[in-house]
């Protein structure tokens, strides 16, 4: 073994180790992380693995489920913890990289093919993506790996490599719908168009067959999805795949806001994505001209197929608005494989193994400061609600009814096993004030005046946790006192009793509450 094979390793387990300890660390966050994992133990909680439920009985259509089943696996053998749902992200994450660099250590050496798996793993987007809750990686591990099986067999491999090509398309179609087979098969066209090599691949392929087998694996959910939930495919097809880019300031989003960002800021999205590499890498095709054009005439094609793969996700999201930095996710193995082909040496290489263990330190560190200030309530109820819903628990050990005023946290229902809902008109409140059962009322201390006056007065805020209040229900003789004038007007407010405990504090906090 080289050493340069030695270091990559090393380096790819401490990345490996470190986003595996994050993912056990980290609170999960709101909105996207935190909305998949609860849609996944909803799975779970319900038995249904058909319809994704973004609220109790309330479909999903945003995405296929692939990515929450792989999150409701994790779930059930490990419970509703912050490993859960991303542990089987993060596996898929580490399979595809193993899959990474034999594929291209077939092609490039062992030294090229490790270094350029490190790259990848510590790249900035990849890194965060590794073992985040959401579809993004999943899709581009399958899309990865049809397009690898795809080289696999064009270099000679057997006929399992062409069926692995049709299996990963028709499971990226459950990940995350057509766009998988435009980001599968784009760049295999691409590349025949661009080598004139189209009548070839195509002779030497069974694609008719390729495509029975890939609906086989996907299309029975779409024709469940539809007849369980009818609207389905309309909303899905028409609204998440044409509308959300080709409509300006689409509305139609069921499941957020429309992201409107200049046209081509996907390829600053890629940049942002491969740091510190897209500045540490910068130099090497300069300095390596020589090189480079004798490694052009080696691997010609492969270089051409790495630049396809990741031109055609770049390319279909040029002109798309509404659009996220993982868009650019699908693009990244294929520009790493590139490179390293173009630049990367098959031995010994110091200068590479040099900058490996920069791009390391370049994990680690930050690593390291995040998972320090990431369970500090000040700095973490900014992302997530679990040191809220913590702290309401550790108050009321037996349980109680958890409502967000105006907002909706689904990381509070992850957290609270789907306990904590959320209320946006004062009918709703009062119904749930006037109740017998424990209440909390969480809301954003900057937005509590936005509670009307009359509820206002009836509850008392008993502790506040970073950005937020937590308001509790006066007892009912109190609040009938508190609330008899309409316009508000009382000799006493619900914190004029000195020595009670039960009003606020001057600092917001009751020290009847948890600090």
């Amino acid at each position: 073994m080289t050493k340069c094979v030695l270091v990559a390793g090393v380096v790819l387990a401490l990345v490996l180790l470190a986003r595996g300890w994050l993912a056990g660390t980290l609170p999960l966050t709101d909105t996207t992380e935190a909305r998949y994992a609860e849609i996944s133990r909803k799975m779970v909680e319900t038995s249904d693995y058909v319809t994704p439920q973004d609220d109790y009985g309330v479909p999903f259509w945003a995405k296929p489920p692939l990515a929450m089943w792989a999150s409701a696996g994790g779930i059930a053998l490990l419970g509703a913890t912050e490993l859960a749902p991303r542990l089987p992200i993060l596996l898929i994450s580490a399979a595809f990289l193993a899959l990474f660099f034999v594929s291209l250590e077939a092609e490039i050496g062992a030294g090229a093919a490790a270094l350029g798996t490190v790259v990848l793993a510590s790249s900035l987007l990849f890194f965060v993506s590794m073992a985040a809750v959401m579809t993004d990686m999943i899709l581009a591990a399958c899309v990865g790996a049809a397009l690898l099986a795809f080289w696999a067999r064009w270099r000679g491999a057997g006929p399992l490599a062409e069926a692995a090509l049709y299996l990963a398309l028709g499971l990226g179609l459950l990940a995350k719908g057509p766009v998988a087979a435009v980001l599968t098969l784009g760049p295999i066209a691409l590349w025949s168009l661009a080598l004139r090599r189209t009548g070839l691949v195509w002779r030497r392929f069974a694609w008719i067959k390729g495509a029975i087998l890939a609906l086989a694996v996907s299309l029975p959910w779409y024709v469940a999805a539809e007849l369980r939930t009818p609207g389905f495919l309309k909303y899905f097809i028409v609204g998440e795949h044409l509308s959300r880019f080709l409509v300006p300031h689409w509305q139609g989003d069921l499941y957020g806001h429309p992201h409107n960002v200049a046209f081509g800021t996907i390829w600053i999205y890629l940049l942002v994505g491969l740091l510190p590499w897209s500045i540490l890498l910068l130099p090497l095709p300069l300095t390596r001209r020589k090189a480079f054009r004798s490694r052009w005439a080696a691997h010609r094609e492969l270089i051409v197929f790495g630049l396809c793969w990741a031109a055609v996700p770049l390319l279909l999201f040029s002109f798309a608005a509404n659009i996220i930095t993982p868009y650019a996710l699908p693009a990244m193995p294929g520009a790493v494989a590139a490179f390293m082909a173009a630049c990367g040496r098959p031995g010994e290489d110091r200068a590479l193994r040099r900058l490996a263990w920069v791009g390391c330190a370049c994990v680690l560190i930050p690593s390291v400061w995040l998972a320090a200030r990431a369970n500090r309530p000040e700095f973490a109820t900014r992302f997530t609600q679990k040191h809220v819903i913590e702290a309401i628990h550790t108050r009321h050990p037996n349980g109680c009814a958890i409502r967000y005023w105006q907002d909706r946290y689904f990381s509070a229902e992850y957290y609270s096993g789907g306990a904590a809902g959320h209320v946006e008109n004062p009918i709703a409140l009062e119904h749930d004030v006037e109740g017998d059962e424990p209440l909390c009322v969480v809301v954003e201390t900057a937005r509590a005046d936005s509670i009307p006056a009359g509820l206002a007065r009836r509850l008392r805020e008993t502790f506040r946790l970073g950005e937020f209040s937590v308001l509790e229900p006066l007892p009912k003789a109190r609040a009938r006192h508190y609330g008899a004038s309409d316009d508000g007007a009382s000799d006493e407010s619900p914190g004029a009793e000195g020595g009670s405990g039960e009003g606020p504090s001057t600092d917001g906090a009751s020290a009847a509450g948890p600090h």
